[in-house]
């Protein structure tokens, strides 16, 4: 609506997506490990970061397996979607408002393994330079860092001694992700090009594999280390899945965009898949009950 009515324009989502990256989602990031260090929460989280970098290396190898006779431009827009979802934008608010803030805290742990991916093989997949596969890129990035931050007031006191002005400004910079993200798909939404969007079996076929084959992927994996002994935890498993089973990141566009591929189509999958995803997670979260 604040398209077509002329109330903001492609500058005005650009500022909203830094705003989003370099301020609201390192708050919303940081804010569920203001709090006391809890012994109990760490299987969780060392379950989380094993499960989320094993989730996305299988991603990429189903990425990788698909799409190859597409035009490349477009490829590579496709592949990138279907390896990154959605989990911070989305899975980090959705699943402290489901699950609190122990899950979230879990949620920001499997997006340790986004971020580390997406700078890196991200990067890689829109520009075939192997340059961006380096550890700087790797571990130094706006979400990496917030990570960084987060942990070190979870581990040491530091939360005892942060004024409550800063502690109530973080809650209230977090709580603009969820909406402000809403805002941003909507502006993709607007300006995208949907003609024959029906026809574009290439695009269904990519939320297919993001919404469905991915997390029931990941999920199968997380069941037979369960069934073997080798981890159960039962949170651990729901953020990952849920978080896996979200739509295609937002990143999709912006990357398109930054790298001069195959936009209108990246402008496509983004709320197409969020769109989907309002039906198909909760599908997903069916085989929650097979834990």
């Amino acid at each position: 609506i604040m398209f077509k009515m002329h109330f903001g324009d492609e500058k005005f989502a650009k500022g909203l997506t830094n705003l989003i990256l370099y301020i609201a989602q390192p708050a919303m990031i940081i804010a569920p490990y203001i709090r006391d260090f809890d012994k109990r929460l760490m299987s969780g989280i060392v379950g989380v970061a094993i499960f989320s970098f094993i989730a996305h290396l299988l991603f990429y190898l189903i990425a990788v397996l698909s799409f190859k006779k597409v035009q490349i431009n477009k490829r590579k827009v496709l592949r990138f979607a279907v390896l990154f979802s959605n989990s911070g934008y989305m899975g980090i608010p959705l699943i402290e408002a489901l699950l609190g803030s122990d899950a979230a805290i879990y949620a920001t742990v499997y997006n340790i393994g986004f971020n580390f991916f997406v700078w890196s093989l991200g990067c890689y997949i829109y520009t075939d330079d192997k340059s961006y596969v380096s550890p700087k890129k790797m571990f130094i990035n706006p979400a990496t860092i917030s990570i960084y931050v987060g942990l070190l007031i979870f581990f040491l006191p530091v939360n005892r001694f942060l004024p409550s002005v800063v502690i109530s400004s973080v809650d209230m910079l977090k709580a603009l992700v969820a909406p402000l993200s809403m805002m941003l798909v909507g502006f993709h939404m607007a300006s995208a090009d949907f003609k024959g969007v029906f026809k574009d079996w290439d695009i269904w076929r990519c939320i297919l594999l993001r919404l469905f084959v991915c997390p029931a992927a990941i999920f199968a994996l997380m069941k037979l280390a369960d069934v073997t002994g080798i981890y159960s935890n039962a949170v651990a498993v729901t953020v990952v899945l849920l978080c896996s089973a979200t739509p295609s990141a937002t990143s999709v566009n912006i990357f398109a965009e930054k790298f001069d591929c195959d936009t209108r189509t990246s402008g496509k999958i983004v709320p197409i898949s969020t769109i989907c995803a309002l039906a198909s997670m909760p599908i997903t979260a069916l085989l929650l009950k097979l834990i």
